[in-house]
């Protein structure tokens, strides 16, 4: 009896082993079949998002294509007719040269013929009386004296004219150059764009500060223990002398070489958003992109705005470069228009349209 009871209880055992194996197989089975689903719904998503992204980069490649063609059609048609206006201010300078010095030489010719003239009234009066001779020389001097006066007057009077039309006209030629110095210089802005859109990840890396993963991770961490300091400044100080001061150095070498111009129109933008700030400076320009370094940890001299809380722990997103030089004078006009050219005021970090 215990015997059959022993075989009943081992065949109970072997039965409940086959379902757990067997149950666990199930579970595998199921396992691998959701994790291909997973696959292949990754997969058809990846492709999804690489069509969609394909179709946006064709689009905006020919979104550029159509803006590069009008400005470099708007700048050769400017570029044409203030040439022309040059050339035409050119000639008439010239033929008011002409009638200037014709006019001086009309001049000296009258002054030799009423020399000669006063000549030969002396040698009239010379066989008459002396009473006769000084009432004749007198007489004379007062008709040459008529003669000089109203002579002298006109070619004065056609003097100043021509002087005065030389003057407008030297002012007009200046306007218009200082007009072709500005769409050169709007022309450059363009091609900046334009090569930095085709070296774009080359751009970027010589444009923007260079932090190691690490160095990344250290300023995190030791801006991440601010707000239990009472003193925050020497933390401050602490990350711009260790991490930052020099790999901005070498950013600024990178960008500029040996020159530090004076006099620019600079620009400040986010990689990933393509939000610009447009700046300006009369003193060299690596000082005043150091000075909006400093001013986001709160250790410059410059007032804090938008750049700069941008800037704050997000240093490597940025790339600084000169947009235009230029005269100290024209610094604010440029500033403006380049603000509204990049609409930085409305999609980017300037506070005000400049000026």
């Amino acid at each position: 009896m215990n015997f059959y009871l022993l075989i009943a209880l081992l065949c109970c055992i072997v039965i409940i082993i086959f379902m757990l194996v067997r149950n666990s197989k199930k579970q595998r089975d199921s396992i691998q079949y959701i994790d291909k689903l997973e696959n292949l719904r990754s997969e058809e998503l990846k492709q999804y998002f690489r069509e969609e992204w394909e179709e946006k980069e064709k689009e905006l490649e020919q979104k550029v294509q159509i803006k590069e063609k009008s400005l470099e059609k708007q700048w050769t048609d400017a570029y044409q007719k203030h040439q022309l206006q040059l050339s035409n201010l050119d000639k008439e300078i010239l033929n008011l040269e002409t009638v200037l010095s014709e006019k001086e030489k009309r001049y000296n010719e009258v002054n030799q013929d009423l020399e000669t003239y006063k000549k030969g009234k002396i040698e009239e009066i010379n066989n008459a009386n002396e009473h006769y001779k000084e009432i004749q020389k007198l007489l004379i001097d007062e008709e040459l004296n008529t003669y000089r006066k109203r002579w002298t007057n006109e070619i004065n009077d056609d003097i100043a004219k021509i002087n005065d039309k030389r003057t407008d006209m030297l002012k007009d030629i200046e306007e218009i150059k200082s007009i072709l110095e500005e769409e050169r210089s709007k022309r450059a802005a363009i091609n900046e764009e334009l090569r930095k859109a085709e070296e774009k990840e080359k751009y970027n890396e010589i444009h923007s500060v260079q932090l190691t993963d690490n160095e990344k991770e250290d300023i995190h961490f030791l801006l991440s223990l601010e707000d239990k300091l009472h003193n925050k400044q020497v933390l401050y100080k602490l990350v711009w002398s260790t991490y930052l001061q020099q790999a901005y150095k070498n950013t600024f070498h990178n960008i500029l070489g040996s020159r530090d111009p004076r006099n620019v129109i600079y620009c400040i933008e986010n990689i990933n958003t393509g939000k610009k700030y447009i700046g300006k400076t009369s003193a060299e320009v690596s000082k005043r992109w150091t000075e909006h370094i400093k001013t986001s940890l709160n250790i410059g001299t410059i007032k804090t705005t938008n750049i700069h809380k941008a800037l704050y722990n997000h240093w490597d997103e940025f790339i600084f470069y000169i947009i235009a030089e230029t005269e100290k004078e024209k610094l604010s006009e440029m500033e403006k228009y380049y603000i509204s050219f990049y609409e930085s005021d409305k999609y980017g970090y300037n506070i005000k349209a400049g000026g």
